[in-house]
This record gives C-alpha cells, structure tokens and sequence, in this order.
C-alpha cells in the first residue's frame, strides 16, 4: 500500500478506537445518555460534513439522494445505536474486540461473494480463531463483560461492516457518507421529538456539560472526519483487508481502555484477544 494510504489508515485507526473508549467513559459515568450521545454525536457530524458541502461542493457531493441511502443510513443508524447502548454491558477491552470480530467475518464473507475473492484455508481458520475469541471473551468472567453485551457489540459490528462493504459500491465516498448521515440523522432528530412528547424511559435524553464536549469531539472530529477517510480508503483496499485494517483498533482501544478506565484483565481476556489477534494475522497473509 501508498505511504498515504497507511497515513490515512493509521489515523482512522486512532479515531475509532477512541470512539469506543469515550462512549463506554460516558455512559458507564452517567455522563450521557446512549440516545443523546447517539443523536449529539451523529447530528454534529452532520453539521461538519453539511459545512464541508457548503464551501467545497463541486468536489464533494455531487449525486443527488437516492433510494440505495436509506439501505446505508440503516446499517449506520444499527451502528449508532447498537454501540452506545452495548457499552453500558461491557467493557472498552472486551467490545473493542467483539465488536471488530464480527466486522471482520461479515467483510470477509462479502468479500468473498462479491469481489469473488478465493476461499483460502487459512483465512478461514482465522475468522474462526477471532469467532472462538469472542465466545471466550463471553465466559471470561470479567465482571463488566456481559453477554448481553457482547450481542450488542456482535450486532454493531455486523452493522457497521455491512455499511462498510455496501459503501464500496458508491463511486463518490463523500456522497455516501453524507447522505447516510443525512437521513440518520433526520430519523433521529424526530425520535427525539418522539421521545420527549412521551417521556420513554428506556430513551431518556440526558447529558452533561463534559459529556457534551466529548460528544461534540467525536461527532465533528472522529467520527465525520474519519467516516469520510474510511470511505475513501475502502476503495483502495480489498474488502478482507478493510476488515483485518479495523481488527487493530481494538489492540489500541484495550490499551486505552486498561490503562485510562482501569478494566479488568484475565487471562481469559488475554487468550481471547490473543485468539482474535492470531486471526488477524492468518486474515492479512
């Protein structure tokens, strides 16, 4: 690969592990709510990316709005809410790499069924070596590893590789991105409307004054920016490596996560993530 494009590869990487360990800071400290980190954080991305179509819009968007964007604004509302409220369940460590597991099966499979990619025995092995990884990690018995988290995580990374891999089809990545934040974000802001009129608990909106700069941070920062970079990316690399890419985010987002968050580590967390890590490297050769 270009220097330019493991540049772009490594900051993408640094975005989103931080994503992960800010969201599990805010919810487990009570300092957001998963829905109004959910809708603060996607609907300031919005904003960057609307002002980035206002200044340069002959070099961004230049489709219009199709049908094929409500498919991904799907999958990355899925993503958007599926990982703030799993965090709640389990710890950075553990969903990070759940999380990035099953992003990398479900791109690898469409991988292989639509680039056609050869069916080669090793990789095989090694998606299982991350899927086992994962079910250890389950039974670890850390006590902020749940397995109703490690199914919100699971799901999120399914969510999130399917709009990685349906984004491959879109000539224009910016496009993609925007009009996928485009209608999340109009969907979210009349749930939001919904939630206050009826006062759902289960979808309380409450933030605080710290949890909103964080939100802000990711929403204008790590999550617009990087989407846009991620986007771009994928249409330089094969679907599998856009998969064995993102399984590194988790080895940064554990550190993080031990390291700022003080989480628990077992030896079955350090087998699981080994296991996951040993897939990864079956995956990249």
């Amino acid at each position: 690969m270009r220097f330019s494009v493991v540049f772009a590869i490594a900051a993408i990487i640094v975005c989103f592990a931080v994503n992960s360990v800010i969201t599990r800071y805010l919810v487990l400290n009570d300092l957001s709510s998963p829905f109004a980190l959910t809708v603060i954080r996607f609907g300031s991305g919005f904003l960057v990316l609307s002002a980035l179509n206002a200044t340069m819009p002959k070099t961004l968007v230049r489709s219009g709005l199709k049908k094929s964007y409500i498919i991904s604004a799907a999958f990355l509302g899925s993503y958007a809410f599926l990982i703030s409220y799993g965090y709640l369940f389990i710890s950075a460590a553990a969903g990070t790499l759940t999380f990035y597991s099953i992003t990398l099966i479900t791109m690898s499979t469409f991988s292989f069924l639509e680039d056609r990619e050869k069916i080669i025995p090793h990789r095989i092995l090694g998606q299982m070596l991350a899927f086992f990884g994962v079910v250890l990690i389950t039974f670890s018995g850390i006590k902020a590893v749940t397995p109703l988290g490690v199914i919100l995580l699971a799901a999120t990374g399914f969510s999130w590789g399917l709009y990685s891999v349906y984004g491959r089809r879109f000539s224009i990545p910016f496009s993609y991105t925007y009009y996928s934040f485009l209608i999340f974000v109009a969907v979210a802001v009349v749930l939001t409307v919904v939630v206050l009129l009826t006062g759902i608990t289960t979808f309380y909106i409450m933030i605080s004054i710290n949890g909103l700069g964080l939100a802000l941070y990711m929403g204008m920062i790590s999550t617009a920016l990087s989407y846009i970079l991620w986007s771009r990316v994928l249409k330089l690399i094969k679907g599998y490596q856009g998969g064995v890419v993102q399984m590194l985010i988790p080895v940064l987002a554990a550190i993080l996560g031990i390291t700022l968050l003080k989480e628990q580590v077992t030896d079955l967390l350090i087998i699981g993530g080994t296991m996951i890590l040993t897939g990864i490297y079956l995956n990249a050769v």
